[in-house]
């Protein structure tokens, strides 16, 4: 006896392959974004830090270390993302890979976990600097800091104050970003002067100078910290280094051509 062959018709031969195409996993072909992050406690000229409906924003196209984010991920070939990250996650984002790199670092910042990392060319030099509103203020060396109320920001690494805080020399008062450490200038007054970026002050002065002076805002000759900044690199993911240098040395001619 023959037996009777059924062959799918054309309509449901379709619905089989859509189905099957339909499950099956979407490959790209867009290479993994760069993991990009900038410390959320920064200011400009660095970056533009905001909360938006509470959450952390870092404004794109503005700010130095952006710019220097954009000349990386261009140099690599790689979309971008740029992560805001709280100061006290810098290291623990590195080494976990939620972070691929971090400017605005030095080894020493980071102590024992510096060897985890690979560390870019320097990309500009800075200044750790006080400023304060204090008119009977003259701060020149470190023996004038005896005594006072110094605003630091919580997190960040202050290797030749630490000695005095532990001594009791000083006395530190903590904020959570650069911003809120240079309002403290005007709300608390018990700070008698706030450490600061030199750059930091300079940009503001170059934009709110009449305030600045109207509130006897001064920044001081004592010297902090002398910093030359680096990229952090984490060794989760592999990254060209010469790219990466490369990048920087674009970076740091076009700032000196005041082309950024």
């Amino acid at each position: 006896m023959l037996h009777k062959c059924y062959l799918p018709s054309v309509t449901a031969t379709f619905i089989i392959l859509l189905t099957l195409m339909v499950s099956m996993p979407v490959v790209s072909n867009e290479p993994e974004a760069l993991k990009y992050s900038i410390s959320n406690a920064l200011t400009l000229p660095l970056a533009n830090v905001s909360i938006v409906n509470g959450q952390v924003k870092i404004k794109e196209n503005e700010g130095l270390l952006v710019k220097l984010g954009q000349e990386i991920a261009k140099e690599l070939d790689l979309p971008l993302t740029i992560i805001p990250v709280g100061r006290k996650y810098v290291v623990s984002n590195l080494l976990n890979g939620k972070s691929d790199i971090l400017c605005y670092l030095i080894p020493e910042w980071v102590a024992s976990a510096a060897s985890s990392f690979n560390w870019s060319d320097t990309f500009m030099s800075a200044k750790d600097i006080l400023i304060s509103s204090k008119s009977d203020l003259h701060l020149s060396t470190f023996e004038d800091l005896r005594g006072l109320n110094i605003g630091l920001i919580k997190h960040y690494s202050y290797p030749i104050l630490q000695d005095m805080i532990d001594r009791k020399e000083i006395f530190p008062i903590y904020a959570s970003t650069e911003i809120n450490a240079f309002m403290q200038l005007f709300r608390n007054p018990d700070v008698d002067a706030i450490v600061f970026k030199d750059l930091n002050f300079d940009w503001l002065y170059s934009a709110h100078g009449g305030a600045l002076t109207s509130h006897n805002v001064v920044k001081h000759s004592l010297v902090i910290e002398y910093i030359e900044p680096r990229c952090a690199v984490s060794r989760n993911r592999a990254l060209d280094m010469k790219k990466i240098n490369n990048a920087i040395a674009r970076f740091k001619k076009k700032r000196h051509t005041n082309s950024l």
